[in-house]
């Protein structure tokens, strides 16, 4: 799906703190973004933020989206914060 045009818009309700918004916002991610789209780089930090959140809930939005639209650069990036998970208890792992 082409939403180049909306991906900036798709970053801000990803990074909205109500629950409801920010599924939304992974979902289009998930479903949209691509390698080649410019945005990746700014969600890099929010992902970063939501897989080390207190609620499960945001972390396994973040992690779900992250094994649809994971990048060489992206899963570099976001490496230890995955490894983190994965030796935790956390259910969403």
């Amino acid at each position: 799906i082409d939403m180049e045009w909306a991906a900036f818009h798709v970053v801000e309700v990803m990074s909205m703190p109500r629950f409801a918004q920010k599924k939304i916002g992974y979902l289009a991610a998930s479903q949209s973004f691509h390698e080649g789209i410019d945005v990746l780089l700014l969600i890099t930090n929010q992902l970063r933020k939501d897989l080390t959140s207190a609620s499960e809930y945001e972390a396994s939005l973040a992690l779900e989206c992250i094994s649809r639209i994971a990048t060489p650069d992206l899963s570099r990036d976001l490496t230890p914060e995955i490894f983190t998970m994965l030796s935790s208890s956390r259910l969403p792992v």
